[in-house]
């Protein structure tokens, strides 16, 4: 399973470099391995790092809060509320690659109910963005 992720994992690294996203000398010295736990899938690997060595890397910390009320009164998550409210915390980071792509990543833990999550629930995010 390693291998196949390794294969995969450097089969991207190459499609990039062909379409001049990275450069043809990007490090491709990664590692696929297990996480230390469970909670945090089957496998890791450091691509994303030793790729991202040399540019801009801004790591953010965020606060969401959203707040929703129903039009004439009508039920939001039940009969019996006519207002919603979401919040949640979390951490990310946004990287720069070159002048033409960016990306971002993040993972943010509920602290009130929502329509599909429940306070504790982790909700991750990735955005890429070209520009053409």
């Amino acid at each position: 399973m390693k291998d196949s992720l390794h294969q995969l994992v450097l089969h991207a690294i190459t499609r990039l470099r062909e379409q001049n996203i990275l450069p043809a000398d990007a490090d491709a010295s990664f590692v696929i391995e297990r996480t230390k736990s469970r909670e945090h899938g089957d496998f890791a690997t450091n691509a994303a790092l030793l790729l991202t060595e040399g540019y801009r890397l801004q790591p953010y910390g965020f606060l969401d809060h959203g707040r929703v009320l129903n039009h004439r009164d009508m039920p939001c998550r039940d009969a019996t509320e006519t207002s919603c409210a979401l919040t949640s915390v979390g951490l990310g980071a946004r990287v720069a690659l070159g002048r033409n792509v960016n990306a971002s990543v993040d993972v943010g833990r509920a602290q009130s109910r929502g329509l599909g999550t429940q306070p504790g629930d982790l909700r991750g995010h990735f955005a890429l963005n070209l520009v053409l």
